[in-house]
Formats: C-alpha cells, structure tokens, sequence
C-alpha cells in the first residue's frame, strides 16, 4: 500500500499523496491528526481531476473520529486506509506533532545576537533543537525530487526587522549515495535560490555545473511547490518578530521631574510657611 510519501489502493491506478494537519494549541491533549488524501501521478503532481477525501484519525488507536457520510467510493478507501496502513507511520505521525508543538515554543522565545541587515535564518534552525541539514542533515523543510536527483530543501529568511526585503531564500542539498558505503548518505549544497513572497523568482548562487541548469532546477522547484508561498509569508513574518525580538532593549527615559506648586498669592502671617518649614509664615521667611 505503501511507497515513500504515496500511498495506493487496490480499486485505483494511481497513488495518492497524504498531507497531515495537527493540533497545535499547545494546552489541548487530544491525539487526534487530520489527513487529506489527494490522487496523484507517480512525480505527486495532482491529476487534473483528482479524487479527494479526508480522513480524522485518532493516532492512539487508529480509528477514525466522527466519520461522516460519504460516497460508497470513498468509503472503501477509508476502510481499506484504517486497515492496511501501518501502524509504524501512525508512531511518526505522533512524533511529527510532538516536533512541531516543541517549534511553536521554540519560536515565541527564540533569539539572536543582534540582527544585521542582510543576515539570514534558518527555519530549521529556529524550530529543531538540532538545527537543520548543515548542522545535522536530520531536518530540512522539504524533499524536492528533480530529474533523477534528491533535495533537500531548507527555507531561510533575512532577520533584519527594519528590512523589509519580502524574500525566501531557498537552499537546495543534493542527498547523494557515497561509492563503496551504500547505507550511507552524503549531503552536499548545491544552490541558493531566492524568490519573492508572491513566488517571483529573482536570483540565485550554485556550487556546480552552469547557470541555465541551477536556474532550471529553482524554476522547477518554484512551479512544483507555488502552494507553499503562503507557508513561507507566514515564516517570513515570524522570523522579524525574532529580529524584532533580539534588538537590544533600549532604557526607558527618566520621568519627568514633579511640578512645584507656586501661587501669586502672598500667604497670610498664621499660614503654614511655604517654604516647608512647617512653621507659620509670621514666624519663618516672614521675618524677613
């Protein structure tokens, strides 16, 4: 049923993609996770006129939540999902959510020495405690599949809260199998590419072969994940409010000093002295 990110169904000639939304308030215990299932081609690109259902699911016990009335179609493929899916994937769904509620905190209290213009950060390096791929090659934004090559994809932003650039930097890893150790993978950066927040490609840097391949390689990245750009406005926003939050704070100004009371009037000889002696007028600066 199963093969990398897609998944097939007996009664369907094509896969379909699953896309995971969790609850993230981080004071609700609930277990449940929200799956959309959308058919696809085997790139997992949409069909033209795919089939599409979603699915609740409580991640303790597999079940599903509240199901509603549905299709005959469609509720096969349910029953056939809460079957045969492995139980395995419903542990990493489990633990993807543990992830992402621990990068919701990571973001509110997140900071840096104090931003430069131009500087940039990591997306993944603000929400995974291990950092992303050049620290640890563990955790990247997105997995891009071009032409027979593996990428990872790491978003990166600029901090500089008094910038207002409007860019997403994208970093492509090539995922490359080392001659000699098959298990092991090596990662290696092959090019920057930075696009608009509207999805407006605008420059690039590369590592290696010409600039018409690397251009060819971010484009095709660009069309493939052109949904995305509303993920990346929201990550653009949330990496200022860090630089916002790093500038060093500045001291409040002092208060300003408390106003003497004065009066034209000249006081009485038996009123209190103005001076606050305590004595009465007669007897203090009235003498003089």
């Amino acid at each position: 049923m199963e093969l990398g990110n897609l998944i097939w169904f007996s009664c369907r000639e094509h896969p379909f993609a699953v896309r995971e939304r969790h609850c993230l308030d981080l004071e609700c215990s609930c277990t449940d996770v929200g799956l959309t299932l959308t058919e696809v081609d085997l790139e997992g690109k949409s069909l033209p006129e795919p089939l599409h259902f979603e699915i609740r699911v409580n991640l303790k016990n597999g079940r599903e939540y509240r199901p509603p009335r549905r299709p005959p179609e469609i509720q096969a493929l349910v029953r056939e999902f809460l079957v045969r899916f492995p139980v395995t994937r419903f542990d990493e769904m489990i633990d993807r959510r543990r992830q992402q509620r621990e990068g919701l905190r990571r973001l509110e209290e997140y900071t840096v020495d104090a931003p430069a213009k131009g500087e940039l950060l990591s997306y993944s390096e603000v929400v995974h405690k291990e950092g992303g791929v050049a620290e640890s090659g563990r955790h990247y934004s997105f997995f891009f599949f071009h032409e027979g090559r593996d990428y990872l994809i790491e978003d990166h932003y600029c901090l500089n809260p008094a910038c207002d650039c409007r860019k997403v930097h994208i970093e492509f890893w090539e995922r490359i199998e080392l001659p000699g150790h098959p298990p092991k993978v090596d990662l290696w950066q092959r090019l920057l590419a930075a696009f608009t927040l509207d999805g407006r490609f605008v420059e690039i840097q590369f590592s290696e072969g010409d600039r018409q391949a690397a251009e060819q390689i971010a484009r095709a990245w660009g069309r493939r994940f052109a949904a995305q750009f509303d993920t990346f406005r929201r990550r653009y926003a949330q990496i200022k409010a860090i630089g916002r939050r790093s500038l060093p704070k500045e001291a409040p100004p002092p208060p300003p000093p408390a106003p003497v009371a004065t009066s034209s009037a000249s006081p009485r000889r038996n009123d209190r002295c103005p001076c606050g002696s305590g004595r009465k007028y007669k007897h203090c600066c009235g003498r003089r």
